[in-house]
């Protein structure tokens, strides 16, 4: 019995001292947080139809939420790739950790041997890589030949101006100059609407719109149908994720909360913005097609140009520039 008073006393001295010191403010020790840099660039020729802020108020979100789930203190900053060579400099002097590109910008930064392509966006199951097509009203004749002096428009998915890069080669293949002397009129956009409908009821004569659009406005309208295909390209992938050559301390966790971009909160947000839908891995081999259509136009149309750039300039500079 005095053996018994003796063990529980200390206890109880040391279950008072052990409360004492939690009313006393001291709490348990949480485990310490890795701390880690996330710079994102996001390039600006994506952000044709997309806000910009609202895109670089969901990366941060984003990057937050990897922070909280993967246990990192992130040191983040989000930006806006105004042009390659700012980011060849960022990739440089290392200041960069993951990139948000057009296809013509990861071309060039590759082809310089400062990224890796990572991932890209998918509908329905697959890669995001479309044709663009040269449609007509049922019953036009000549095929592009017959379009000499019309009114046309061209709607590109994004600010490298794929679209009118291809138009552009199309005509110097036939051998009929320039898009802005050939045809009486250029009207350049990002929306598809404003190039099928118009076209569907006889305001202008022509136009250039991806599959990817022009299957959706026909499931919605498929009167429009009736509209003839003249010409149609390869498939283009025009948008990715890539890494710098050189790893992320934490590489393998940040390649796991890329690919599981959709399986977030967040991250299923910045999927809307960006309209990716599920990510999947890619290599060097899906860009191919615009490798070899950028090379093309720089063969045909525009000998003079940086043999590392690729866009027709923005659309509607373009043609301004072309009628000077």
């Amino acid at each position: 019995m005095k053996l018994l008073r003796v063990l529980t006393l200390p206890l109880i001295w040391l279950s008072l001292a052990g409360a004492g010191a939690l009313l006393a403010g001291d709490t348990p020790v949480a485990p310490a947080l890795k701390k880690a840099r996330l710079h994102v660039i996001a390039s600006e020729l994506l952000f044709s139809t997309v806000n910009s802020g609202d895109a670089l108020a969901s990366m941060r979100i984003w990057a937050e939420q990897i922070g909280k789930t993967r246990g990192f203190q992130f040191d983040t900053k989000m930006e806006i790739g105004r042009s390659v060579g700012q980011m060849r400099d960022s990739l440089k002097e290392h200041s960069v950790d993951l990139l948000v590109l057009d296809t013509t910008e990861y071309l060039a930064l590759a082809d310089a041997g400062l990224v890796e392509a990572l991932a890209a966006g998918t509908s329905r199951g697959q890669l995001l890589a479309f044709p663009y097509l040269l449609l007509t009203k049922d019953g036009s004749e000549g095929g592009i030949e017959g379009l000499r002096g019309k009114r046309i428009v061209v709607a590109s998915r994004l600010k490298s101006n794929l679209a009118l890069v291809w138009l552009e080669t199309l005509l110097a293949e036939s051998k009929l100059g320039r898009a802005a002397a050939f045809f009486g009129s250029v009207e350049n956009g990002y929306r598809a609407s404003a190039c099928v409908l118009p076209l569907f009821f006889g305001k202008i004569d022509a136009c250039v719109v991806d599959t990817g659009n022009w299957d959706s406005i026909k499931e919605l309208n498929p009167q429009l149908g009736r509209l003839r295909v003249v010409a149609r390209s390869e498939a283009v992938l025009e948008g990715l994720i890539a890494m710098p050559v050189q790893p992320h301390p934490y590489q393998n966790e940040l390649i796991d909360s890329v690919m599981n971009l959709h399986k977030t909160p967040a991250g299923e947000q910045l999927s809307l913005v960006f309209k990716t839908g599920v990510l999947v891995r890619v290599g060097k081999e899906p860009f191919e097609s615009v490798r070899a259509l950028c090379g093309k136009y720089r063969r045909l149309v525009n000998p003079s140009a940086d043999g590392s750039s690729c866009p027709a300039g923005r659309l509607g500079e373009t043609a301004a520039k072309e009628r000077k």
